[in-house]
């Protein structure tokens, strides 16, 4: 902010710096013609400057040894957050920057730069991050995510991370620890290892539910955990969706034509004694060959369709000409005229990379097309290798089949692995439109019959693990394998404690949303008794906040690109109960905290709200409970330990992403002390931020001084002609 003073003579307003430049220029002149200074009293306006103090020595030492903390912490969190290696604080280039930069990188003629500083610095802020992150979860639930990961040494390591919802509406995401897994990764020893971390934070009792993958040693590890310590397991929702739709990449896949049915086209194939191609005639090299050969039909196995994908993908990715040939025939075609772009390889550790891989083929369809007629593919160069060719007619009604078939899979996975909003609550309304889209493909005429085996397949696998109907259980169920069957109740208890998904689950009976309130009742009560023992027994009321921010997700990110599930959003109105809650017959037991709960839950569900089946809007959830939560208190206690429900073990892959870029090939020789530390500081850097600003950006009175005088520079300087003009008029 400019400041300006205004002459009380003449009026003119003149900015700070002005001013300053005046009276330099008026002690030039006094210098040079020290006679002429005498003017009248009420046309002599100057500033009397304060004069600086002068720094002791020891302010001087103090200061420095300040500046120099500083600059370590800040090296070390760049370490920490960029993945750095130490030896980049040796490298001639980063010093010879350091230096460029602050003339005093050197103290006494020794640099306080290397990586033993900062290695030393890292454990430190380390150290300090963990007494923060223990008095920040001290009394909170959370909830925990876990996983196992080797890295590019052949290390196990183990990652645990909590997910909660603090005092203000916020959801927070921390790493606890990234550490070097040691011994045998069996399932009592997984459990063992899980309860040990929780005690080193002081987390034991106070984690209610832990999200793991549905690998069969984190499946017993879960069942010892909720058996023996009373903390339920839910299973990654990615990794159950993923078991039903890997079965797509493994099933026979019949790409039968609108106006010719199975047996015509093996027929016809029988009786040519050729392959349809779809774009052209195609002869055959060698008939005796295939005479002796299997009769090619049009029943094409995906896998087989994926391998010469693959393939084709692989020509072009390793061909530099051929990628320059395919980029110059897509500038001809309207359709990629305007963007050029590139095949897409898939791999097999990312889930979703195969059908990205499809879908850039159809993208450039019409431009592969053009590049087989110009340019012939070469032939294999051994008996091993397999020719190359173009996809056949056939090939791309597969594969188009494919992609409708997984659609529902990508698009529910996409949305269940944010981490800026609230993803439990989502869960049986994915379950509930995922079984909608099989059903729909399995009526549908336009598939043929090979194609509805497939999905009745996948149809099969998925009540398996989510049951035929959507249940309400109070216990755990399980199934094959020893898994469980269907959600867990505390997925449920978040979807209904969503405002836009209050009147219950679709698909579920009136019966079952009732069964599922006197279940959530049943917890609300739990609270209220618990708070009135302590009460009792300590004298000490909870204190809630009632001032809170929150900053807003962004929740329709990755679903404004598909319009699958507001298409479905119009059950949550259609499923009002219009039956209010039954009076209970039970008041002569229930207590005043049972009239209590009930009281509220009446009042939520009964209130009418728009957000009701709107998921076209930005709404977010924690916000909609920061301006409701005094309305329904004992809700939101439960609110915010079911929303705190992360629907997917993202976090704890997202560790591991991290992770491997701390631990990488040329920092294969790290301590597990230090990746552990380093871990930390990146995972939890936003901890970090609130207590020690220094390590990110200047001192805010340094920052608001340096505003202060860049802001009067453009005045001071028009004023410069004007200023010197005059004093040449007074000589």
């Amino acid at each position: 902010m400019q400041r300006h003073l205004q002459c009380q003579d003449c009026g003119t307003v003149t900015s700070c710096r002005a001013i300053l430049a005046a009276l330099d220029a008026e002690q030039e002149r006094r210098d040079k013609f020290p006679m002429s200074t005498k003017r009248s009293a009420n046309k002599q306006s100057l500033l009397v400057l304060p004069t600086k103090k002068r720094k002791t020595k020891e302010e001087q030492i103090i200061e420095v040894e300040a500046a120099e903390l500083a600059v370590k912490e800040a090296m070390a969190m760049l370490v920490a957050e960029a993945s750095l290696p130490l030896d980049t604080f040796n490298h001639p280039a980063y010093r010879h920057l350091v230096e460029k930069i602050a003339k005093c990188a050197k103290i006494n003629g020794k640099s306080w730069y290397n990586k033993d500083i900062v290695r030393t610095t890292i454990y430190s802020l380390a150290n300090e991050a963990r007494a923060l992150l223990k008095k920040r979860l001290e009394g909170k639930a959370v909830i925990a995510t876990t996983d196992h990961w080797t890295s590019r040494g052949r290390e196990s390591y183990a990652a645990l991370t909590m997910q909660f919802i603090d005092d203000e509406c916020t959801l927070k995401h921390c790493v606890l620890a990234v550490y070097h897994y040691k011994g045998s990764t069996q399932s009592e020893l997984i459990a063992h290892d899980f309860i040990q971390k929780l005690n080193e934070w002081g987390l034991y009792g106070v984690v209610p539910y832990v999200v793991t993958d549905t690998e069969a040693k984190m499946n017993k590890a879960g069942q010892i955990l909720h058996d023996q310590h009373k903390i339920q397991h839910i299973y990654c929702m990615d990794h159950l969706l993923q078991l039903v739709a890997v079965l797509a990449y493994d099933a026979h896949v019949l790409a039968a034509t609108d106006d010719d049915d199975d047996v015509d086209h093996v027929t016809a194939a029988t009786n040519n004694g050729s392959r349809t191609l779809g774009d052209g005639p195609h002869e055959l090299e060698n008939d005796e060959d295939n005479n002796n050969a299997p009769v090619a039909t049009p029943k094409i196995v995906s896998s087989e369709i994926l391998k010469k994908v693959r393939r084709i993908v692989g020509f072009f990715n390793k061909s530099t000409q051929a990628r320059a040939d395919l980029r110059i025939i897509q500038k001809e075609q309207e359709k990629t005229k305007a963007r050029q772009v590139d095949v897409i390889q898939d791999v097999v550790t990312r889930w979703w990379s195969t059908l990205a891989m499809l879908d850039r083929m159809f993208h450039l369809r019409e431009s592969l097309a053009i590049y087989a007629s110009r340019h012939p593919f070469p032939r294999p160069s051994s008996k091993s290798e397999r020719s190359l060719e173009m996809l056949t007619h056939d090939e791309w009604k597969a594969l188009d089949l494919l992609r409708t078939v997984l659609k529902p899979f990508k698009v529910a996975q996409q949305v269940l692995k944010g981490n800026k909003y609230v993803t439990s609550s989502l869960v049986p309304f994915i379950v509930y439109i995922v079984r909608i889209e099989l059903n729909s493909l399995l009526e549908s005429t336009k598939m043929n019959a090979s194609v509805n085996a497939l999905v009745a397949k996948m149809m099969s696998k998925f009540n398996e693990i989510f049951g035929s109907t959507l249940q309400v259980n109070a216990v755990v169920h399980r199934g094959a394998r020893n898994r469980q069957v269907g959600l867990n109740r505390g997925i449920l208890f978040a979807h209904v404690l969503d405002p836009r998904f209050k009147n219950g689950p679709p698909g579920v009976s009136p019966d079952k949303r009732q069964e599922l309130w006197t279940l959530l009742k049943q917890e609300a009560v739990t609270v209220v008794v618990t708070e009135e023992e302590k009460r009792r027994s300590q004298r000490m009321a909870e204190n809630i906040s009632t001032t809170t921010t929150v900053d807003t997700p962004e929740f329709n990110h990755a679903m404004d690109s598909d319009n699958l599930w507001w298409k479905h959003a119009s059950v949550f109105k259609t499923c009002r109960d219009n039956s209010k809650e039954d009076d209970d017959g039970e008041d002569d037991w229930y207590d005043a905290c049972h009239d209590k709960c009930s009281a509220e839950i009446r009042r939520y569900r009964n209130s009418k709200s728009s957000l009701e089946g709107d998921l076209s809007s930005d709404l977010n959830v924690l916000e909609w409970w920061r301006q409701n939560k005094e309305e329904y208190p004992i809700l939101w206690k439960l609110a915010r330990v079911f929303l705190a429900i992360p629907a997917t073990a993202a976090p704890a892959e997202r560790a591991f992403s991290v992770a491997g870029n701390i631990v990488t090939a040329r920092r294969n020789r790290l301590s597990s002390e230090l990746v552990e530390d380093s871990h930390l500081l990146h995972g939890n850097a936003w901890l970090i931020r609130e207590q020690r600003d220094t390590i990110f950006c200047p001192n805010e009175a340094n920052l608001k001084e340096q505003q202060f005088f860049d802001g009067c520079d453009d005045m001071a300087m028009a004023k410069n002609k004007d200023i010197s003009s005059n004093i040449e008029d007074d000589k």
